[in-house]
């Protein structure tokens, strides 16, 4: 599988490539992410070494809420939206300092189901992963 860069565009593009395999396949892939979330993203996207260490830094609650829903979206073909400015600049700090690289993630998911007592069960929804500089 390709690897894209870490922006809206690649993640749209991922999504693209994914939603087109066997339902096995993407079942797979969803567990894959589901079972080691850093390590399927690092997997799927071009990362700077910065990214990588932020990445295995984050708070292991909020890598498995991630995964989880992640997983749920990736195997229902639901939406991701990656939602990030493109530097600290764009983000409206205007001198920024390479070793002040603090950000807040802040994954939102809209994935709700429903199922009925016949086996009926649908899923819909989204997850959008918002990433904020603190400026």
């Amino acid at each position: 599988m390709t690897k894209y860069p870490f922006t809206q565009a690649g993640c749209l593009e991922l999504q693209e490539e994914l939603y087109e395999l066997t339902n096995v396949e993407l079942g797979a892939e969803a567990d894959s992410l589901r079972e080691n979330f850093t390590f399927w993203v690092e997997a799927h996207f071009v990362l700077a070494p910065s990214q990588v260490a932020y990445l295995n830094s984050l708070n292991s609650h909020l890598i498995e809420f991630m995964a989880y829903n992640g997983a749920l979206a990736i195997a229902n073909r639901l939406p991701i939206n990656l939602v990030k400015p493109t530097s600290r600049s764009a983000a409206g700090d205007p001198e920024p300092d390479p070793e002040d690289d603090e950000k807040l993630i802040r994954p939102k998911s809209r994935i709700a189901s429903t199922g009925n007592n016949q086996g009926g069960y649908e899923i819909t929804g989204d997850l959008e992963i918002e990433i904020l500089y603190l400026v």
